[in-house]
């Protein structure tokens, strides 16, 4: 009851750590990372927070100021295909060997499912510290099919501000899908109604958004 708990964070730092582990403790670790909403529909407004803490070293490494901290998705910030989006200081400037950091972004370029969120920092010194990491999960427009009437059927769903979405339709799951209209932006009512005419049989409809 003792042994796991009370070194499972150590075992955890070094997993992390071991790309560079005499290099990125030296820098400023990224803890208590969060994502407001966790879970958000395809389109959302996501808040990711955390804190960026230099002095965590236990000797031999003088705290020094908390300088910036970058995030990046899907990709550690070591990638050369990472793309890293700087975070700002909460109470605006960063001026402490320890600050809590935010950034919001829109989660309208990512599929659905999860995705992880690389959280990073840099002291004064120049010294990277070692990243953390924290799942959000995407989901997509919740959409409702109304029967076909006269021919028509109606493809609807609610909508976000700013966000424009795709419409595809298949009639064979294992050929994939086809564009039946896109660059629909979201109406101002929130509900946003698309209409087909399919030629009978069973038909699939798949609605997410896309980068405006």
């Amino acid at each position: 009851n003792e042994v796991y708990p009370d070194n499972l964070p150590a075992l955890l730092y070094a997993c992390k750590a071991a790309r560079r582990p005499y290099m990125e403790p030296s820098g400023p670790d990224s803890i208590r990372l969060a994502v407001a909403p966790s879970t958000v529909s395809n389109g959302a407004a996501v808040l990711l927070s955390a804190t960026v803490d230099d002095t965590r070293y236990s000797s031999g490494e003088a705290s020094q100021t908390v300088a910036g901290a970058w995030f990046s998705i899907d990709e550690p910030p070591w990638s050369s295909s990472a793309v890293l989006r700087a975070m700002s200081a909460a109470d605006g400037a960063f001026n402490a060997a320890q600050e809590n950091v935010q950034a919001t972004f829109v989660a309208s370029n990512l599929s659905g499912g999860r995705h992880l969120i690389y959280v990073q920092g840099a002291d004064a010194g120049g010294a990277r510290g070692v990243p953390s990491a924290v799942f959000l999960d995407v989901g997509g427009p919740d959409v409702a099919l109304q029967p076909p009437a006269g021919g028509t059927a109606a493809i609807q769903w609610r909508s976000l501000t700013n966000t424009v979405y795709e419409v595809a339709r298949s009639t064979n799951l294992l050929a994939g899908f086809s564009t039946l209209t896109s660059r629909v932006p979201a109406n101002v009512s929130g509900l946003n109604v698309v209409t087909d005419a399919p030629a009978g049989g069973a038909v699939f409809y798949r609605v997410g958004a896309v980068q405006p």
